[in-house]
């Protein structure tokens, strides 16, 4: 089986439909450099939900 996500594959995932909205002329690894410096320019607290996301499904994958 496939490894599970981590935190920014899950903030990406449901990021990326409307970064491309928003940007429809940019080509995928422009959105991916865009998601990037979203995810580094987000503070700790805004972060937790993706890392206990990707904890969760790390923890299952182990399991």
């Amino acid at each position: 089986p496939k490894r599970p996500m981590n935190a920014f594959m899950i903030f990406a995932r449901k990021r990326r439909p409307e970064v491309a909205a928003d940007n429809p002329n940019l080509r995928t690894g422009e959105i991916s450099k865009l998601l990037s410096a979203e995810w580094k320019a987000i503070d700790t607290e805004s972060k937790q939900f993706y890392l206990t996301k990707a904890k969760e499904l790390k923890e299952n994958f182990t399991s």
